[in-house]
């Protein structure tokens, strides 16, 4: 039965690579509810939290992160899993919740490698939330090899451009 699981987990993370996230996540559930003692089983909800999440079907996604967190504290997931909820709060414009995902990846997963993409959607939030000196010191905190760095500049540079008109607007 092991065999066959493998096989199945396989074809769906090809169908998810290939963005076929409903087909992937066909194929996941059948996991779940045929073989959910499947030694690989925190990856199953995992692929299908996030390729819920990909089809922006975000209550089903958000309850599918929320049980891999819950069941799988210490699974190689978990830090995924809460950056699924922290992109899923941002995409709603939950700032306040994005930055308690975030914090909460800091503080559990320090050392995982979300950290930086968790950094820059907090620093994101931040911004919206117009605490620009904030967001500034997290953004600055991502790793100059990181895909976020350069979108981090930009963020930076709006913050100093938003906290520049601000003091503009003040002294007028």
């Amino acid at each position: 039965m092991q065999k066959l699981a493998e096989r199945v987990f396989e074809s769906a993370i090809k169908l998810f690579n290939a963005k076929k996230y409903w087909d992937a996540t066909q194929e996941l559930i059948i996991l779940i509810d045929y073989y959910p003692q499947y030694s690989k089983i925190d990856g199953v909800y995992y692929y299908v939290a996030e390729a819920l999440g990909q089809l922006e079907m975000n209550k089903p996604a958000t309850q599918a992160f929320k049980w891999l967190i819950s069941k799988y504290p210490q699974s190689g997931y978990a830090p995924h899993g809460l950056m699924g909820l922290l992109k899923i709060a941002f995409r709603q414009k939950d700032y306040k919740q994005a930055l308690t995902y975030y914090y909460t990846i800091l503080k559990k997963y320090s050392e995982s490698e979300v950290l930086n993409a968790a950094r820059y959607y907090a620093g994101q939030s931040l911004y919206h939330l117009k605490k620009w000196d904030q967001a500034i010191l997290l953004l600055k905190r991502i790793n100059i090899q990181d895909e976020y760095y350069d979108y981090s500049l930009y963020t930076i540079s709006l913050c100093m451009l938003k906290k520049k008109e601000f003091a503009r607007r003040l002294n007028t």
